[in-house]
């Protein structure tokens, strides 16, 4: 089931809830991987950025000023007094911090630690090894394996243009070929990303026509184009439109990460 994690207005998230996964492969001799995620907004539960073998975990600068960042540390049950220390290292050795230590509270147990925008913003841009330090009270540590994580740049995007939309309405007799909807080039988009266009039709409140159509970043650098067909606004003269689009932010494994850019109002005359 699909939860609301962030709205503002028109705009925010929208995203598939999981639990915390952790690297079942590790040996009793070895610690596990920190997890990465953030806080859902009306639930509060944890959603974890899963990691995949080319990108690692992808943190968008998104999720980063809406959301609270969260990390997940797996401790042992004779970890009791221990400390925990996360290191942050870019790929590029640019850009490096710790945050801790912090005290394990119950040992054996999943430690959440929330980041702030503060201490994340220096990476944006940057892909960052991560991994969790756990001190013993005798003064042994232990270092986990480190966590790729790709921390996105904010994208910058600008409003859809729909051919022959003026003054709020578009013509429903005009455009028999299609009506070209086009998405100007998003900033610092990247090649995994997807837009989902949403375009529906009501009568009052009845909703009598929704087409969505999914668009690959094949070429991010590139604007985006769609030929939306003419039964989609050509049958309904007097009726109400509507257009919504949308960026998914993650990974192909994080598909329902998505950010909704705002919807767009309109008579078809």
């Amino acid at each position: 089931m699909d939860t609301l994690i962030y709205s503002n207005k028109d705009v925010g998230f929208s995203s598939k809830l999981s639990s915390p996964q952790f690297d079942k492969s590790a040996t009793r001799e070895q610690r596990e991987k920190p997890a990465l995620g953030f806080l859902a907004f009306i639930s509060g539960e944890f959603v974890v950025l899963r990691e995949t073998e080319k990108w690692g975990a992808v943190l968008p600068m998104e999720i980063i000023k809406t959301l609270p960042v969260m990390m997940a540390v797996s401790t042992r049950k004779s970890d009791i007094g221990a400390r925990i220390t996360l290191h942050w290292v870019s790929t590029d050795d640019l850009a490096k911090a710790s945050f801790g230590p912090f005290d394990v509270s119950v040992a054996g147990n999943v430690e959440f630690i929330r980041l702030s925008l503060e201490q994340l913003e220096p990476f944006s841009g940057k892909s960052v090894n991560v991994t969790a330090e756990i001190k013993l009270p005798h003064g042994v540590i232990e270092n986990s394996p480190a966590l790729l994580t790709d921390v996105t740049r904010e994208l910058n995007y600008q409003p859809a243009i729909i051919e022959g939309l003026v003054d709020g309405g578009i013509d429903a007799g005009t455009h028999p070929q299609g009506r070209l909807i086009t998405i100007p080039v998003i900033e610092h988009l990247r090649p995994y990303n997807t837009l989902l266009l949403q375009w529906r039709v009501y009568a009052g409140n009845e909703k009598v026509f929704d087409q969505s159509v999914e668009l690959q970043a094949n070429r991010p650098e590139e604007a985006f184009m769609y030929s939306l067909p003419v039964q989609a606004y050509s049958p309904f003269k007097g009726f109400k439109g509507e257009f919504q689009w949308w960026i998914q932010l993650g990974t192909e494994i994080d598909s329902r990460l998505l950010w909704s850019t705002g919807i767009s109002f309109f008579d078809i005359r």
